[in-house]
């Protein structure tokens, strides 16, 4: 009984005794490992979470300040001049920047006291009346948000006396940016104070990158150069006739602003970002044109508020490559609908990507093949009015069903004309391709091909050679607005061999063509080569030649050239090109065979001939263009000379005694050069010359050389 009570005590002193050192350094390892990967897994999450949320806010950021622009935007000239009057000094657009624009516009003609009183008073006589109010002259400008900004930019406008007196004053909007170079910056919108030149300025929006406007006038024409880094050639705000003139012809602004996160991504780099500061934060870009539907238009018109009804029966169909066409019913002819809006998505929460259109359908592009997408359509008028979104389409699943058909002409024919931008190519032509091989049923055009991307063209120098080695442009190339090129990549003279097919954007390609050849013409030989680079090979006898590649011909006209003419003459050596010209006859030049060139790009040729007959001399060559023609117009003018000496020893040459031995006494001593590789036999001369380097003798001649080692006793 004592032994087993003593061996429980042990047992129960033992338990009490806890987890010993080595349990707890364990147990510590696994608390640390668990808790770095637990910590990892944080940081990941939130780098995630921090990803999304700035993009998230980037777009909508982005998107709000978009729509106050656009809206501001179409009303630009509303009820500016509304009797047409020629005294008002009021403009339209008051400014116009690459980086900034001054829009004016009733906008308030719908509030019931603000369109009749916008500020104490601004009737100013009989002749003169200004119907909008200095808080309607809208500029829109990016500026940082601490002031640190050192642009400025003026218009002028009558914006004081109360009446208006018709006089205008220079407002001024400073500490704003008009060249965009450290984003991030603020869009403000900056209004004029009432009576006064003072400028209030409303933040829209934070974290921009960039803000950009285009000008074109009624045909579509840009008005001023593209340089937003140069503020200098832009239209701007003065009041000069030129300016003033130029202003009045905008009537389409391209309106673009990019927004960009408010954190970096440190595991992103904006490869089209030249400013490193914000190289690391993803960007956001919205781009619209504006048709403000007033500017050029003098006389108050009728005021409409009421918006177009809802459009109606909006379908969607798919069976075409990444895309889906959505149609709708017309509306009544009241409804004086001008434009619809169609917004798409995967998710009917998040329906985006606008696309606008003129008519009662459009294809919707650039989806994902296999993915179901929803769709809205909302309506406009003529004055900006927006009905209700549509009822929702959908979802319909993206998906291609269809073949291109072939085209129905395809021909060539090489240029023949009399003057030289009309020769030297082959023009290739076809007929569009319209239609699908097979049909999509619920597409009211079923045959109609909506993905069309473009044409693969195959080219050979020999008939019913087509395969895919064959593919001269590609789809990319040649899109589907494209129906015929003018290949000047061709040899005068050369018949060529074309076939092409149609392509959609997912690589669906239609029927062959019957291949056509064509021919281009020509009366102009290449230019004068040039460049040419005679270098001795490693082997006696070799002639390594390169040169110049020709492009043009002596019309100007761009040509391929392929096939050379090498010419070869021995002359006295060292001689520049131009002694080498006065004192070869170059008449009796050897010609080489013409070379087709392996690569046009760098043209050369290896001349294994060029064995002299005399060691005094080199050889020279001269170069010229060749075309596939008959004479006289089949070869180019020949280029400069370049010489190359072709002598060469493979081993090296030892002279006894060494140069500059001193010899001792009146007693014969031998004299003589040999070759370090007793193997080897050259014939040569030797000559001896003293230090005013005159020869003293000689052994053998250029005329009757001597087999060497040659001895002098």
């Amino acid at each position: 009984m004592n032994n087993r009570h003593a061996q429980r005590i042990r047992r129960t002193s033992r338990s009490r005794r806890g987890m010993s050192l080595a349990e707890v350094l364990v147990a510590m390892t696994v608390f640390v490992v668990a808790a770095a990967l637990a910590l990892i897994l944080y940081n990941a999450l939130n780098q995630s979470y921090k990803r999304g949320d700035n993009a998230a806010d980037v777009q909508q950021n982005v998107r709000l300040a978009f729509e106050k622009m656009v809206t501001d935007g179409r009303m630009a000239g509303f009820n500016v001049n509304p009797d047409g009057s020629e005294d008002r000094p009021d403009e339209q657009i008051e400014g116009a920047w690459d980086t900034a624009i001054t829009i004016r516009g009733d906008y308030d003609f719908d509030d019931p006291t603000d369109s009749t009183t916008p500020e104490s008073t601004l009737i100013g006589g009989s002749e003169i009346s200004v119907s909008t109010g200095n808080d309607e002259i809208v500029t829109y400008v990016l500026a940082k948000p601490d002031g640190t900004s050192s642009d400025s930019l003026s218009f002028n406008a009558d914006v004081q006396g109360v009446p208006r007196d018709g006089t205008v004053e220079t407002v001024t909007v400073s500490n704003i940016a008009l060249t965009h170079d450290d984003p991030p910056y603020t869009l403000y919108r900056v209004t004029v104070n009432a009576n006064s030149t003072a400028v209030t300025r409303t933040p829209v929006a934070d974290n921009i990158y960039e803000l950009r406007f285009r000008y074109y006038d009624s045909g579509g024409v840009l008005l001023s150069p593209d340089t937003p880094l140069d503020p200098s050639d832009d239209m701007g705000g003065d009041e000069g006739s030129t300016d003033v003139t130029n202003r009045e012809t905008i009537r389409r602004v391209e309106l673009s602003i990019t927004g960009m996160t408010q954190d970096p991504d440190m595991k992103y780099t904006d490869p089209d970002d030249p400013y490193d500061p914000s190289k690391k934060h993803r960007k956001f870009v919205l781009t619209q044109d504006i048709t403000p539907r007033n500017l050029g238009f003098e006389g108050r018109p009728d005021i409409d508020i009421i918006p177009p009804n809802q459009p109606t029966n909006v379908t969607a169909c798919a069976g075409q490559c990444q895309g889906v066409l959505v149609s709708w019913d017309a509306p009544p002819a009241s409804d004086l609908v001008q434009q619809w809006t169609v917004v798409s998505g995967v998710s009917t929460s998040a329906l985006g990507n606008p696309r606008v259109s003129n008519m009662t359908s459009t294809y919707v592009k650039g989806l994902t093949e296999g993915a179901d997408y929803y769709f809205r359509v909302r309506a406009e008028d003529l004055s900006g009015n927006v009905s209700p979104m549509s009822a929702l389409a959908g979802p319909v699943t993206v998906g291609d069903t269809t073949t291109p058909s072939a085209p129905s002409i395809f021909q060539v024919s090489g240029g023949s004309g009399p003057n030289p931008e009309e020769n030297d190519h082959i023009n290739v032509r076809w007929t569009p391709v319209t239609t699908n091989v097979e049909s999509v049923m619920c597409d009211p055009d079923p045959n109609k091909i909506r993905d069309l991307k473009g044409y693969n063209v195959y080219r050979s120098e020999a008939t019913g050679a087509f395969s895919g080695g064959h593919l001269y442009k590609d789809a990319d190339q040649v899109h589907g607005g494209i129906t015929d090129f003018d290949d000047t990549n061709v040899v005068a003279c050369r018949p060529y061999y074309y076939n092409l097919i149609a392509v959609d954007r997912c690589g669906n390609e239609s029927a062959e063509q019957t291949e056509v050849d064509g021919t281009a013409t020509t009366e102009e030989v290449p230019v004068k080569g040039t460049g040419v680079q005679a270098t001795p090979g490693a082997t006696e006898g070799i002639v390594d030649v390169k040169w110049d590649r020709i492009t043009e011909n002596t019309g100007g006209a761009p040509v391929l050239v392929d096939t050379y003419q090498l010419y070869r003459a021995e002359g006295p050596p060292g001689l520049t090109p131009s002694e080498a010209l006065s004192t070869i006859d170059w008449s009796t030049a050897y010609p080489l065979y013409p070379p087709k060139v392996s690569d046009v790009n760098a043209p050369s040729f290896t001349d294994t001939s060029a064995y002299a007959a005399d060691p005094s001399n080199s050889f020279y060559y001269r170069v010229a263009g060749l075309t596939d023609c008959a004479s006289p117009y089949d070869e180019g003018a020949m280029s400069d000379p370049s010489e190359a000496n072709t002598c060469s020893l493979g081993a090296t040459p030892i002279m006894a005694p060494d140069n500059g031995a001193a010899i001792a006494g009146n007693a014969s001593v031998g004299l003589g050069v040999r070759d370090s590789d007793p193997a080897d036999s050259y014939t040569g001369f030797l000559t001896i010359t003293d230090s005013n380097g005159g020869i003293v003798a000689t052994h053998g001649s250029g005329a009757n050389p001597q087999s060497l080692p040659a001895i002098f006793i």
